[in-house]
């Protein structure tokens, strides 16, 4: 977070006001004719986030009232706990791998986590029934604050990776029989007991194992002093590398890799680290290899150069797993406190972009949730959204509406100790025209009142199977304010669009400042967070392709690429229409991860080009129908590059295609989709078409090996 010394210094001394009945005021709307409601209890989701230990202390604090100004401002609140009612995290995966996608959600200690099982493919109803604990995975001893998967051993299932504040991280290895074993302690990622609050998989050396990037934050959760009001701080903790050696088995190279040498952050007395809310491996320059991306935190705001910490923190990777931070060479040495990522190429421009959330114009000038455009040169630019916008914590970049181009979800909401900020109703940011990158805020998307909601976990997909994705939002605790609420823009001043939605409710029981009151309601419910699917209408009549890749690391003998594809960019050009790029993440959001089966809308167009340009560099292109589920292998002969002659190229292509088709990973008509779509010619430095190729008789000979 990132707060004014000013506005700091008012939160626990503003006159009260009462107000009734003024929180779901939403005079905005967007011309769309798709929307989302709230199935969560129709199919059975059933999920419960309990506070941490850490709420005790709350508890007795809230038991010394009436405290002095001074007092509470100097001593208390800075030495509180921080999110003392937890935090969430969700993962979409498949983990039974039957062809639905299942729900992964975190919880606090002593309250087991869920993992929801999806029904779809069992009974062909969509419904969910919670296994966490006949799997293995319900974790109830652990302060768990996100979740991120992967498959590290290319088995073809999904492992999970887990985060605790404080504890030990937690790796349990998929048996593939709907199981899971707990094997931290041989793997070596228990994470030496530091304060974790997101992490990513992806191949940072492209050997086709999966390493694994943690996020970590300060050393004390039971104090939010360096968490929001200090600007510097000796005990913020280094970030964690994990080097998969093969037999699940890792090693820390955080040191060697480069990524404990963030600039701007050596000084006397500091740690040299900064404070990370989200973290992602994701290929952001699209040359072949994994970079890492930081939402890093600020706190107060910046007296000193030595104090800026709070960037959108980029390390480049140099394809060898070595990282170099070039945040300010990139034009990211922006202060905020950002705390949320998502990826996606939003003006169609073929950079990928990425959007990070921030504590919002609600709680100071300028700490906007920002959308950072991608040029040609690799720098980064601030290009919206134009608005000011609430706070936010987990967000997901995807085309909701199936129209060709990448909105904008995010969710989130604060506790203060005194006051809890109720200033987001859930943005869903529409992608105006035909991938402008503009954004504009979707006002009437939600069935659901998300303002009360107390959201940090945030994920997206299709979990249906209608091709059209779904949002998830996790909260760790909501409101029932009743009829006491505080317009934020008594604080602040009118802001702009989310005025009549930007409110915080009082949560101290009485006076804690001689002469002023911040009134309380004395009716106010905290009831504990729960877990919504917010399912997609899917009634606009858009087409679109579902596209999840799949590595052949495990399948062929030039195959490098791990089993999901994961650090994979995917390319979709509807017929006529501008190219939309999304990467394959094996963890961004905060502490969450989206379904790692894309979906991609075509608009009104029956087909698109499909390309993914893999780990390692190479790329591979497909023709895709509407309405098509694609499995895209890869095939480890690279479209743009230049075979000595034409027949090398269609050996290449064949004769992995056939290996794949024997290992059944693909039939033969796929097989033959991917022939054609891999001797288009298309922008091919080969210029060879299937149809009017030179040496036909020979390419044809090839194709009966299929």
């Amino acid at each position: 977070m990132y707060l004014s010394r000013s506005f700091a210094s008012c939160l626990a001394g503003i006159v009260g006001v009462c107000l009734v009945a003024c929180l779901v005021a939403l005079p905005l709307q967007a011309d769309n004719d798709v929307s989302f409601h709230n199935v969560s209890q129709s199919v059975g989701i059933n999920y419960d986030h309990g506070p941490t230990d850490r709420f005790a202390e709350v508890e007795e604090i809230f038991d010394m009232l009436p405290i002095p100004t001074g007092e509470f401002l100097s001593e208390v609140r800075p030495n509180a706990p921080i999110s003392p009612r937890g935090v969430t995290g969700i993962a979409i995966l498949d983990y039974d791998v039957d062809g639905d996608l299942d729900i992964f959600v975190v919880n606090s200690p002593g309250t087991a986590n869920s993992l929801f099982s999806n029904q779809l493919m069992e009974t062909g109803t969509h419904s969910y029934v919670d296994v966490a604990l006949a799997a293995g995975v319900d974790a109830t001893a652990q302060d768990t604050s996100g979740a991120c998967f992967g498959d590290i051993d290319n088995d073809g299932d999904p492992d999970l990776y887990l985060l605790g504040i404080g504890q030990a991280n937690l790796l349990f290895l998929n048996n593939g029989d709907g199981t899971f074993t707990d094997i931290t302690d041989y793997a070596g990622v228990d994470g030496d007991n530091r304060h974790p609050t997101s992490c990513s998989f992806g191949d940072v050396d492209n050997d086709g194992l999966l390493d694994l990037v943690v996020a970590n934050t300060y050393d004390d959760w039971n104090h939010r002093l360096a968490g929001s009001l200090q600007a510097t701080y000796p005990g913020m903790e280094h970030n964690q590398l994990f080097h998969n050696l093969g037999a699940a088995a890792f090693e820390d190279v955080s040191a060697a890799s480069g990524i404990e040498n963030v600039s701007n952050m050596a000084g006397p007395g500091l740690s040299g680290a900064a404070h990370t809310w989200a973290i992602s491996l994701v290929d952001i320059d699209q040359d072949g290899d994994q970079d890492i991306l930081c939402a890093d935190n600020q706190g107060l705001a910046a007296t000193s150069e030595v104090e800026r910490r709070g960037w959108p923190r980029l390390f480049l990777n140099d394809g060898t797993g070595h990282f170099t931070d070039v945040t300010q060479a990139r034009g990211l040495d922006i202060d905020g406190g950002w705390m949320g990522l998502s990826f996606g190429d939003y003006d169609c421009d073929g950079n990928l972009d990425f959007f990070s959330t921030n504590v919002g114009d609600y709680l100071g000038p300028f700490w906007h949730s920002s959308q950072f455009n991608g040029s040609d040169d690799g720098s980064f630019t601030v290009a919206g959204p134009p608005d000011p916008n609430p706070f936010g914590w987990g967000t997901s970049s995807f085309d909701y509406d199936n129209d060709g181009d990448v909105d904008i979800v995010y969710h989130g909401s604060f506790d203060f100790l005194n006051l809890i900020f109720m200033d987001n109703p859930g943005v869903l940011y529409t992608n105006e025209g035909q991938c402008s990158g503009v954004m504009q805020w979707y006002s009437d998307a939600f069935d659901t009142v998300h303002l009360t909601r107390t959201v940090y976990g945030v994920a997206t997909g299709d979990l249906n199977n209608d091709g059209f994705a779904d949002i998830l939002s996790a909260s760790a605790f909501n409101i029932v304010p009743n009829d006491f609420v505080l317009p934020l823009t008594l604080l602040t001043g009118p802001q702009g669009i989310f005025d009549d939605t930007a409110f915080a409710v009082n949560v101290l029981p009485g006076s804690i400042m001689p002469g002023f009151v911040v009134e309380a309601d004395p009716n106010l419910q905290l009831p504990n967070g729960n877990l919504v699917l917010d399912l997609n209408s899917a009634d606009n009549g858009n087409g679109w392709v579902k596209v999840r890749t799949r590595g052949s690391f495990d399948t062929l003998r030039d195959g490098a690429v791990n089993r999901d594809g994961i650090g994979a960019v995917v390319r979709v050009t509807p017929d006529g229409a501008p190219t939309a790029i999304r990467p394959v993440l094996g963890g961004s959001s905060y502490g969450s991860q989206d379904s790692v089966e894309l979906v991609f809308g075509l608009g009104d167009a029956s087909d698109g080009l499909v390309e993914v340009l893999w780990p390692g560099g190479v790329v591979n292109r497909v023709a895709a129908d509407s309405g098509e589920h694609l499995l895209f292998p890869e095939i480890p002969c690279d479209y743009n590059t230049r075979f000595d002659h034409f027949g090398s190229y269609v050996s290449c292509v064949v004769r992995n295609l056939a290996n794949l088709k024997r290992a059944d990973v693909i039939s033969p008509l796929e097989a033959l989709q991917f022939v054609r779509g891999a001797l288009s010619c298309e922008d091919n430095v080969h210029r060879i078409c299937v149809g009017g190729i030179s040496n036909a008789v020979a390419a044809l000979e090839a194709l009966n090996d299929l």
